[in-house]
Parts: C-alpha cells; sequence; structure tokens
C-alpha cells in the first residue's frame, strides 16, 4: 500500500520523490507542515478553503473527496512511493521508476500534466523519458532555476505535459507560488 491518491482523470498529478516517515505515521502525504498546500492555494491552484482543513486530512479533501479545488482535479504521487526516508540526500532512484509508476498508478495514465517537484524527482524522469528537458539543472540567462514545461510523454495514447517545479519547502527561491501559477497559466 502506498499514500499514493489520484483520482480518475486528474488534471494535474504532484510528484515528489517518496513519502517521510511522518507522512507514513499520519498516513498523508504532505502532513509535516503547510509550505505545499500554502502555494497550491498562493498560486490559485486550490481554494483558501483548505488552510482551515488539518494538515492530516488535506490530501483525502483534496484528491479522494474532491474539495477545495478551484477549476483543476489534483493528484499526488510519490515516484518512490516504497522508501520511505527523510533526508532526500540518501534517496537512490532506480533507472526505470517513473515507468513503474505510470505502471503501477492507472489513474496517473489519464493525467493532463504531472508536476515534477525538485531536481531528483526531474532527473529520475529524465533518465525514464529521455525526450524531457532535464530543465532542473539548467539555469536561465540571469543564473536562476528554470522552471516550467519540460516536454511531453505519451503514456496509452495520451499525451501527459510535464512541468519541473521546485521543491515546496525549498527556501532559497523566493515567490514560488508565482512558478507554480506557471501550471495553470494555460486552461485545461
Amino acid at each position: 500500500m502506498t499514500l499514493n491518491n489520484i483520482p480518475p482523470n486528474p488534471d494535474i498529478v504532484f510528484i515528489a520523490l517518496n513519502p517521510t516517515e511522518e507522512a507514513i505515521k499520519n498516513g498523508a502525504v504532505f502532513s509535516r507542515d503547510k509550505a505545499f498546500w500554502n502555494i497550491l492555494v498562493k498560486s490559485g491552484i486550490l481554494a483558501e478553503s483548505l488552510n482551515e482543513v488539518p494538515l492530516t486530512d488535506r490530501a483525502k479533501e483534496v484528491c479522494s473527496e474532491g474539495k477545495h479545488l478551484t477549476n483543476w482535479n489534483i493528484g499526488i504521487a510519490d515516484l518512490l512511493p516504497h522508501i520511505i526516508e527523510t533526508n532526500s540526500k540518501n534517496v537512490k532512484i532506480p533507472k526505470g521508476s517513473a515507468t513503474e509508476l505510470f505502471d503501477s498508478e492507472p489513474n496517473l495514465q489519464n493525467a493532463q500534466k504531472i508536476v515534477l517537484l525538485g531536481k531528483k524527482v526531474t532527473k529520475g524522469f529524465s533518465n525514464d523519458f529521455p525526450q524531457l528537458d532535464n530543465r532542473d539543472s539548467l539555469t536561465n540567462s540571469k543564473g536562476i532555476k528554470d522552471f516550467g514545461s519540460i516536454g511531453t510523454i505519451e503514456i496509452n495514447g495520451n499525451k501527459i505535459e510535464v512541468y519541473s517545479m521546485p521543491f515546496p519547502v525549498n527556501n532559497n527561491i523566493p515567490n514560488k507560488h508565482d512558478i507554480y501559477k506557471g501550471i495553470i497559466s494555460e486552461q485545461l
């Protein structure tokens, strides 16, 4: 069993690296702090009503119950759902992990957009889908990390737009919510 929570026909699925010990203990992803949820609310992806919900209930209410949505059906998954580790430096991504995630999560195959949270997840997907630009390792002309769309993958005839985004708790990147707005700047 995993904490992955992907509804049928999701518009956007956020993919993190792996569950933390706190997530397993709480039985809910992103239940350690509010950073992820704050970005999604501030960027307009989720409604402000989510702020009133306890952290341990947010993923269930958003993904399973369809509450606090604005215009998009949201899912959340971990690339390595069976590796429990809080320090991402200790996590190695085996080749084939991204394709295995699609095989194990049929609803993911129907997503319109997937959002890869952080450099390691982007690299893991780029290893399995070489047509993706490993943009998380690139910088723009001002020396700032360049986030956004990194290409399209096709799974069972469904074309999925793939985005690389900074991990929500990375405090080195100001105004992350503005970067996340890029996910919804085009109507689905």
